[in-house]
């Protein structure tokens, strides 16, 4: 507390400043820059397949005022009229989704709509839709009986939507050039996750995202390949590759679209897991994701219609481009499963521990969770920016006031937390005991941080890392 007792009435962002630089020079030195060789010739001709998928999504029964547009650091969607907040920007039909709580493949002939008839749009597979119908129905019941993940369903689903746009005529024209857009099988064995080296990778991901995902991810798409060997290879009469599962694991966590409160959802789940709220649409894997809820579009499932609705997260002019939110989205994740670098905009995922459950007031647990900060240990997003992340300011004042719930509740009500994450100081004992748990579970970040950092120059020395 004699630290504490020389800063100035507030001292959390003064204190939590400086620990905060150690861990940032840490954390966003192990990315490096790295050039993209043929960048933009491959962005030209992927703009053509672009605008060729989206025609056929169009055919395919969405429907919306978009296009496909060159940002000059990337192709992306835009919208092609103003809209304001709130307001549908796209519909899009179930049959258009990876899902596996029900097979959407096995529509019945007088259930087929007129539209459909006539675009030629035939859910699953036009020649053996039977098969497909099978392999949907075995996979929902799989998956409804706890037989297999949810993961591994829809990691089984990707992988023969994928083989049947190898083969004319057995995919819809949309899913077949939709998946023209994404890398083939074979791309992650030279890039991302399971293309770094094991060691290199548990020396410099030690006490950041990176740490665990390998181990995770190898386990996750080990069980999914054995039982698509068990399951689906008996139905294809075909063997199955460890390569395909792979590369549908990190397609899976590239373009998941996350919900409202993503940012909570995400910070709470465990390694990689993606919740069950987490939509794949195909649409969407035209478009480019953000982090920041405020810009992602807010999808609504209209069950009534057998349907998507992507709405305006704001007031959006032509030419404002449309993203889908992924709250992990950071330097660990576009590195594992977009193969990567960040060179600006920096942001992590950090684990810190802070105030232990057996401190908290059990009736503050929601609220923490409400707001993204009740995870044991601490698990938040933080950017690379000249400010302390304001998360993580917030979350440390409202883990002061967590030994008693009264007063946590008290201060919502009275409107603390109507800016969030942005908040005000309360008091100066308030703002003292959560600048003494910032800097201890920073430090504790920072030491170890410092132990890999000095491994890896140990082990590498000079060495270019890639």
């Amino acid at each position: 507390m004699v630290m504490v007792g020389i800063l100035p009435q507030y001292p959390l962002i003064l204190a939590v400043f400086v620990a905060f630089c150690g861990v940032a020079l840490i954390v966003y030195g192990i990315v490096w820059p790295s050039g993209y060789p043929g960048l933009e010739q491959r962005r030209l001709s992927h703009e053509g397949i672009r605008q060729t998928a989206l025609t056929e999504l169009w055919r395919s029964g969405v429907s919306g005022n978009i296009s496909v547009v060159n940002f000059g650091d990337g192709l992306g969607l835009a919208v092609t009229s103003s809209v304001e907040k709130g307001s549908v920007l796209l519909t899009v039909p179930e049959e258009l989704s990876l899902s596996v709580d029900r097979p959407r493949s096995c529509v019945r002939p007088e259930d087929m709509t007129s539209g459909m008839w006539s675009s030629g749009m035939w859910p699953g597979w036009a020649i053996g839709a039977s098969l497909s119908c099978k392999v949907e129905r075995m996979l929902v019941r799989a998956v409804a009986r706890k037989e297999a993940s949810r993961l591994t369903g829809l990691l089984s689903l990707l992988v023969m939507e994928r083989r049947a746009a190898q083969e004319e005529g057995k995919a819809t024209a949309a899913a077949q050039i939709v998946l023209e857009v994404l890398p083939g099988v074979g791309w992650q064995s030279e890039n991302g996750l399971f293309a770094m080296d094991p060691e290199e990778l548990r020396v410099l991901g030690a006490g950041t995202s990176l740490e665990s995902w390998r181990e995770i991810a190898t386990n996750e798409t080990t069980q999914a390949h054995a039982f698509m060997r068990q399951e689906l290879e008996k139905l294809l009469g075909e063997e199955i590759s460890l390569d395909e599962v792979q590369w549908a694991y990190m397609m899976l966590h590239s373009y998941g679209h996350w919900p409202e409160g993503g940012q909570a959802l995400a910070a709470a789940a465990e390694g990689l897991e993606l919740p069950g709220q987490v939509l794949f649409l195909w649409p969407l894997l035209l478009a480019r994701p953000t982090p920041d809820a405020n810009y992602a579009v807010i999808v609504r499932h209209d069950k009534a219609h057998q349907r998507y609705e992507l709405l305006a997260p704001r007031n959006m002019a032509v030419g404002d481009e449309v993203l889908f939110s992924d709250p992990r989205l950071g330097d660990a994740s576009a590195l594992c499963f977009r193969g990567l670098w960040l060179t600006a905009r920096h942001r992590a995922r950090l684990r810190l521990n802070v105030l232990p459950a057996d401190r908290r007031d059990p009736k503050s647990q929601p609220i923490l969770a409400k707001y993204g900060c009740g995870t044991v240990p601490l698990s938040l997003f933080v950017k690379a920016e000249r400010r302390v992340d304001p998360l993580f300011l917030s979350c440390m004042r409202m883990l002061a006031l967590a030994g008693n719930a009264t007063r946590l509740q008290l201060a919502e009500q009275r409107g603390w937390t109507e800016d969030w994450p942005e908040t005000a100081p309360l008091d100066q004992r308030t703002e003292a005991a959560a600048a003494e748990m910032a800097v201890e579970a920073l430090q504790q970040a920072l030491e170890r941080l410092s132990s890999s950092s000095a491994e890896a120059r140990q082990r590498f020395g000079s060495d270019t890392l890639v």
